[in-house]
């Protein structure tokens, strides 16, 4: 395929969304067109047969596209030895153009909007019922929240974004999306930075791969998911453990666990890398440096929780949604299984499916983990060490993991997790399931949204309630990477890789 073809092409898609997206802002802004409504393109709720079917069509035909160019991106983007000012140019177009694509389907972003709204109305939404109002979606939305889903710095976030923007919907989401922008362009430059700091070669430039990366695009710019701003907390650790400033890898994990929660499962593994560091020499320094981290980590704390405190209930919403399942492999085993349970348990089906499937996925977690426990422990005791890389790569592969057999919620966005992770532990450490895992996930992932947004055209859209749809998301988006995570665990993640191993590139 020629490059130049494909370079037009892939922007073309993207100004013709660009395009579509703004003419239809007046609309939105006078409430005659809706963010949510799936025919947002034609401007009406209300679609014929023949316009759902060209719809349809469309929508298929633009993922079609992003699929190709992701893969057609993993195969060459990295080709690049030079980035010019020519291609910083239309890498930065591409941005800019996704970031005026109206969002296609997601709901967050009305979520982040009604947050925002609840909390300058004076409402806790950790401790008080808030409304999720919105009257800019078609169909409108209305509903009353319990609990909130966030860390207390997005919440602060989104109260001061509705103030600014004044409460208008259309430019809180324009400046929310330029605020993932600088996030987008943020973590793509600190990435590519790791990627030669660690590795010390400049072997590949990732430059070209981030900041044309289809899936990032339109999750972050398109739909406005702001996993970005954590991912980014995360690169900051792993910089401040790499040069060995301890006293700032706590501060920036903290920041990001009060994003969104996650990066709390990362603690160990920088902790690990801060015991690896010390010897009798060192002691008393790096222990007064993690010292001096725990004490900013707790004013961080401290600031990021003072509006918002009630307790321990600031915490339900990691409860609630821990025991909301959709399209991930345990939702699919669970209501593959739950007829056949209710039929002989009845009203205790749920507890004891509950209870099997969720013991079956743990053991196949700790047999998946064992690898990296093995290799934890052998680094407290001070038999082995991991350089910078390899300790990315065991956060990698302990992410992976997680979200693939544990997470008992899945979406395609949680695929921009592991790109920043594995474009930096694959050029420090040249193992080659990497490449391949992080190419289908990052690629494939886009047809989960094809799906959705084909079934929310039809008269009776359920599809989170479809058990075909969990095992549509399954055999194309898992199945193979944990085919080749499983083949990869066998020889111990290549831990101790020599040269002649299958998985050596």
């Amino acid at each position: 395929m020629n490059k130049k073809m494909v370079i037009i092409g892939y922007g073309s898609l993207w100004f013709v969304l660009a395009t579509f997206s703004v003419i239809r802002y007046g609309a939105i802004w006078g409430r005659s067109c809706f963010f949510q409504t799936p025919g947002w393109l034609a401007c009406t709720a209300q679609l014929e047969n023949g316009a759902r079917i060209g719809l349809g069509l469309v929508i298929a035909a633009i993922f079609a596209c992003l699929l190709a160019a992701g893969l057609w991106l993993w195969k060459n983007g990295t080709a690049v030895a030079i980035v010019s000012g020519r291609l910083r140019l239309i890498l930065l177009s591409l941005g800019m153009l996704a970031l005026l694509v109206v969002p296609l389907g997601s709901s967050d972003l009305p979520y982040y909007f009604s947050s925002g709204k609840a909390i300058s109305e004076g409402l806790n939404p950790y401790n008080s019922p808030w409304k999720v109002q919105v009257d800019f979606s078609d169909p409108v939305q209305s509903l009353t929240a319990t609990y909130y889903a966030y860390g207390p710095i997005m919440a602060t976030i989104f109260h001061y974004l509705y103030l600014l923007t004044k409460g208008n919907v259309v430019l809180f989401i324009l400046g929310w999306k330029m605020l993932m922008l600088i996030t987008f362009v943020a973590c793509g430059l600190l990435t590519v930075y790791l990627c030669k700091l660690i590795s010390k070669n400049n072997t590949i430039d990732w430059t070209v791969l981030w900041f044309s990366q289809p899936l990032l695009l339109f999750e972050w710019l398109v739909n406005g998911h702001f996993d970005g701003l954590w991912l980014l907390s995360l690169l900051v650790a792993i910089y401040t453990a790499h040069t060995k400033r301890w006293w700032l890898v706590l501060p920036a994990l903290t920041v990001g666990v009060w994003i969104k929660f996650l990066p709390l499962l990362f603690v160990p593994f920088f902790a690990l890398w801060w015991w690896q560091d010390i010897n009798w020499n060192t002691w008393k320094n790096k222990t007064i440096q993690a010292l001096v981290g725990v004490v900013v980590s707790g004013a961080i704390t401290m600031a990021s929780w003072v509006p918002y405190w009630v307790g321990p209930k600031v915490f339900d919403s990691l409860v609630m949604q821990s025991k909301w399942a959709f399209s991930s492999i345990f939702a699919t085993i669970y209501y593959s299984l739950k007829p056949l349970f209710e039929s002989v348990l009845a009203d205790q089906a749920h507890w004891y499916l509950t209870r099997l499937v969720q013991g079956a996925l743990l053991v196949v977690v700790l047999y998946m983990l064992y690898p990296l426990f093995k290799k934890s422990w052998a680094i407290l005791l001070k038999k082995e060490a991991w350089e910078s890389g390899k300790y990315v790569l065991a956060i990698f592969i302990f992410l992976l993991v997680y979200t693939l057999f544990w997470q008992k919620s899945f979406w395609p966005w949680y695929m921009t997790w592991f790109i920043p992770l594995a474009n930096i532990a694959y050029q420090a450490t040249k193992q080659k399931p990497i490449y391949t895992i992080i190419t289908w996930i990052s690629t494939v992932a886009v047809v989960q949204h094809v799906a959705l947004l084909l079934n929310s055209l039809s008269k009776d859209p359920a599809p989170g309630t479809s058990l075909w749809f969990s095992w549509f998301v399954v055999g194309t988006i898992m199945v193979h990477p944990i085919y080749v995570l499983y083949s990869w665990r066998k020889n111990d993640y290549s831990f101790s890789l020599n040269e002649s191993s299958p998985y050596a590139k």
